[in-house]
């Protein structure tokens, strides 16, 4: 059985605490049919256009996948070798030295999500018996791996939430003065075994990693009765409003249902709350 993208809705809140938005959603088909669901979520001075100028350089980029590519890691590889390029493209100017963005796309083809990622916007995916599948593994202090990699560097990385006490991510576009933060985005691969529903979700939404929010998105999640579309709009929206008042951040979220393949064509929806 094949499965594929039926309906998706994308939402964003600034939250009460917040003074500026600096979240940002992709919601885009390729030549070749490919879906890609996307977060990027700025920081710094300039957090704000270094996201919105990276989901405006993938979202024209990912138009132009060719028919060529057989699968989604093939799409998820085009978009890391994208997001090289836009990060050498901000190294040109001073505005991404203290300032930069996360990145979470989902590439989702013939029946597989392929996740490329920077930073700690997550994707994780509900099957509907079945329990959740985290598709990443965010790029904080929580990641084992990544505490080594930096501490390689001879930078501190323990008993903080923060890379040598100045950045939460050790992986992103910009941040070009903190040399140990990289723009080198990982890969992970899934093959989906049942229908289910998709969220990539920024930090505002999902919370610490020793918080309970994760629990409450999935509680919001399974309440999703049906593929209507005004159902999925409304997930996004409450998944981004109620969580930007539980973590004080901006919260951005994009969710897609994934049903068995039909030949409709999918519904897009878009909604911000200010």
């Amino acid at each position: 059985m094949s499965f594929e993208v039926s309906h998706s809705a994308s939402a964003a809140d600034q939250g009460d605490f917040r003074g500026e938005m600096q979240d940002f959603t992709l919601d885009a088909i390729s030549s070749d049919g490919t879906r890609f669901f996307g977060i990027f979520d700025g920081h710094g001075d300039y957090g704000d256009f270094i996201a919105h100028e990276s989901e405006r350089f993938i979202s024209r980029a990912v138009k132009h996948v060719q028919i060529y590519n057989p699968s989604s890691l093939d799409s998820a590889r085009f978009v890391r070798s994208k997001l090289r390029d836009l990060d050498k493209n901000l190294s040109r100017d001073g505005l991404a030295n203290a300032s930069g963005s996360t990145a979470t796309i989902a590439c989702i083809k013939s029946g597989f999500i392929s996740v490329v990622y920077l930073g700690d916007s997550e994707a994780i995916y509900y099957p509907d018996s079945s329990e959740a599948i985290p598709l990443i593994e965010p790029h904080t202090t929580d990641n084992k791996t990544e505490v080594a990699r930096v501490a390689s560097l001879g930078y501190q990385t323990r008993d903080s939430d923060y890379f040598n006490d100045v950045i939460m991510v050790s992986r992103a576009i910009g941040n070009h003065k903190n040399d140990f933060v990289i723009a080198e985005a990982e890969i992970s691969s899934y093959k989906i075994q049942e229908a289910g529903t998709l969220v990539v979700a920024s930090d505002g939404v999902w919370g610490k990693a020793d918080n309970d929010n994760h629990a409450y998105v999935e509680r919001l999640v399974r309440q999703l009765q049906s593929d209507d579309t005004e159902e999925i709009f409304e997930l996004a929206s409450n998944l981004t409003y109620i969580m930007s008042g539980r973590t004080h951040d901006n919260a951005s979220a994009v969710v897609a249902r994934i049903k068995a393949s039909k030949t409709h064509a999918p519904v897009l929806k878009r909604f911000l709350r200010k």
